[in-house]
C-alpha cells in the first residue's frame, strides 16, 4: 500500500518535468512577430542593427593588395580589396599543394568601432568575416560556416598584411 501512495506524487512530478522539458524543446517565437509568424536571423544584416543616419564611410585606405601572414610552406594566399560604393569588394585566393579556391563578392559592412570594422561576405557556398584593424594594415578572415569553396585542407582563414607600395 505504501508504494501505491507515492507513485501518483511521483508520476505528478514526471508529468511536470515531462511538460518542461517539451516546452523547452519546442520552438520559439520571437517578440517581433508579422502575419502569425515569428521572425527570423538568417544574416549578418538582419543580426545586426543598421545605422540609421546613413552615415558614408571612407574605405579608401583598405584598398590594396595583403598577403596571408602564414609562414607555412608552399601555402599562398591573397586578398584584394576594391571600394564598391559604401562597402568593400574583395577576392580571395588559397592555394596549398592541390587544394586551391577562391572567393569574390561584396563585404557588407555592419559594424564601424575606434579599432575596427567588421564586415561580412554571406553566400551558402562559404560566408566569411572580415575583420578591418583600424591600428595596423591588416584584415582578419574568419570562415563563419563551413567553407565548400576550397578543399578541406586549406582555408581562407587568417591574417592578411597590405602589401607596402
Amino acid at each position: 500500500m505504501l508504494i501505491i501512495k507515492k507513485l501518483p506524487g511521483f508520476f505528478i512530478i514526471y508529468v511536470v518535468l515531462l511538460a518542461t522539458l517539451s516546452e523547452g524543446c519546442s520552438e520559439r517565437k520571437t517578440q517581433n512577430e508579422t502575419d502569425g509568424a515569428a521572425a527570423e536571423i538568417d544574416s549578418a544584416h538582419d543580426f545586426y542593427e543598421q545605422p540609421d543616419d546613413k552615415t558614408v564611410y571612407d574605405y579608401h585606405r583598405f584598398a590594396g593588395i595583403y598577403d596571408h601572414e602564414s609562414s607555412t610552406k608552399g601555402f599562398a594566399a591573397i586578398l584584394t580589396v576594391t571600394e564598391s560604393g559604401n562597402d568593400l569588394a574583395f577576392t580571395i585566393s588559397v592555394a596549398q599543394g592541390s587544394c586551391k579556391g577562391e572567393a569574390k563578392g561584396n563585404m557588407l559592412m555592419i559594424s564601424h568601432d575606434k579599432t575596427y570594422y567588421v564586415g561580412f561576405y554571406e553566400v551558402d557556398e562559404c560566408p566569411l568575416q572580415f575583420t578591418l584593424m583600424l591600428n595596423e594594415d591588416k584584415i582578419d578572415v574568419k570562415e563563419v560556416n563551413l567553407c565548400r569553396l576550397h578543399e578541406a585542407n586549406c582555408a581562407f582563414e587568417g591574417t592578411y598584411a597590405k602589401r607596402k607600395i
